[in-house]
C-alpha cells in the first residue's frame, strides 16, 4: 500500500501543480501517481473515484488510504 496516492488528469493544471509540489519533497516510498485520462477505463475510474471518495473533481490526494481532498479543498 502506498501512503500517498495522487489521482489526476494529465492535462489539468491543478494536477500538474500538485505533482510539482510533491517533487519538492522527499517522500518514501514515492507517491503513486495515477493519470486517470491515460487509462483505457477512464470513464469508469472517474465515476468510481467520485462515488467512493465523495469528490466531484480531480485531482484528488489520498493519504494513508483516506481522501485528503481535491486541489481546491487542500488550498483552503
Amino acid at each position: 500500500m502506498y501512503p500517498v496516492v495522487l489521482f489526476g488528469q494529465m492535462r489539468d493544471p491543478y494536477y500538474r501543480e500538485m505533482r510539482k509540489l510533491f517533487s519538492s519533497y522527499v517522500v518514501h516510498p514515492p507517491p503513486l501517481v495515477v493519470e486517470v485520462d491515460q487509462r483505457s477505463d477512464e470513464a469508469i475510474m472517474v465515476g468510481l473515484l467520485k462515488r467512493l471518495l465523495g469528490v466531484q473533481e480531480l485531482p484528488v490526494l489520498m493519504l494513508d488510504g483516506k481522501s485528503a481532498g481535491t486541489w481546491s479543498q487542500i488550498q483552503e
